[in-house]
């Protein structure tokens, strides 16, 4: 059995990494969103 502080260690570094994940899609679409408005509008 895990402890509970090992449990929230885990938890927290898979939260940490859909977060992180989730922030570096919106970016590069926004990214992308940002040059199409530039070269294509």
């Amino acid at each position: 059995m895990w402890t509970n502080s090992q449990q929230y260690g885990a938890l927290a570094k898979v939260l940490g990494k859909a977060v992180l994940t989730f922030l570096v899609a919106e970016a590069v679409g926004l990214g992308c969103y940002v040059l199409w408005l530039k070269f294509i509008a």
